[in-house]
């Protein structure tokens, strides 16, 4: 990646939907030998994935330098259940580590960032792209 020049190898940002979720879920915090250098993780999107449903399993994989994260997930979720959503954000919140959780009820496994709103009239993109900025542009 470093020999891309539009590419920053230093704010690697992890971004998935279900499957996709769960790869960047786990490259960034479940795996941390491929035999190679991890990439510089700097934040994760995930909507709709899953890294784990065991409390203990979190604990050992989100630590205390873990990269923030942006949560997404449906409480009606039949594909893929919200619990680890919910158990990922409850760890951050426990490390005290920077996180967005947004849960929709009543929706299926897709949810369309571009019509639902997050909050503060923003809809779920919007907030993302604006969560994203704050690492570039602290206030």
């Amino acid at each position: 990646m470093k020999t891309l020049s539009y590419a920053d190898g230093n704010a690697v940002i992890m971004n998935g939907f279900s499957a996709g979720a769960v790869i960047a879920e786990w490259m960034t915090y479940g795996i941390t030998d491929f035999g190679i250098p991890s990439p510089p993780v700097k934040a994760v999107i995930t909507c709709s994935g899953m890294l784990t449903l065991d409390a203990d399993e979190m604990k050992s994989m989100v630590g205390p330098n873990a990269p923030p994260a942006f949560i997404i997930h449906s409480i009606g979720d039949k594909v893929v259940p919200c619990d680890s959503a919910i158990l990922m954000a409850n760890r951050f919140e426990e490390l005290r580590r920077p996180y967005i959780l947004h849960i929709e009820t009543g929706k299926a496994h897709l949810i369309d960032h571009f019509e639902i709103n997050h909050s503060d009239g923003m809809t779920i993109v919007e907030a993302e792209i604006a969560w994203l900025d704050s690492f570039e542009h602290p206030k």
